[in-house]
């Protein structure tokens, strides 16, 4: 079964969130962290609550950003997907591909 276009801009979105968000994890510690030295308080007394509501503040911001990405990479599967589709049908055909590795010369 093929998949819809919905669940392949997915496959392509959900990994940069993953990771987007990862980042922004130890951007947002390590500044609690900074914090904490300034005021030379324990690191104990970092609030995760609200270092995790930051990280999402901080994630909401970049969601355009990321959707738009993952659009272009997507797009660009799709595209180059087309294309190898495009090419095995002309070697089939005995013409030629696109990256010209395969020319009939009948």
């Amino acid at each position: 079964m093929e998949r819809s276009n919905y669940e392949a801009f997915m496959d392509c979105l959900n990994p940069m969130i993953t990771i987007t968000r990862a980042i922004l994890c130890g951007v947002v510690l390590w500044e609690k962290i900074q914090e904490c030295d300034a005021l030379s308080i324990p690191y104990t007394e970092i609030d995760t609550e609200e270092a995790a509501r930051e990280v999402d503040r901080r994630l909401a911001m970049e969601r355009e950003y990321l959707y738009v990405l993952a659009l272009k990479e997507w797009a660009e599967a799709g595209l180059s997907s087309q294309t190898i589709k495009t090419d095995e049908a002309a070697a089939d055909k005995g013409g030629c591909t696109t990256d010209q590795t395969q020319i009939n010369s009948e």
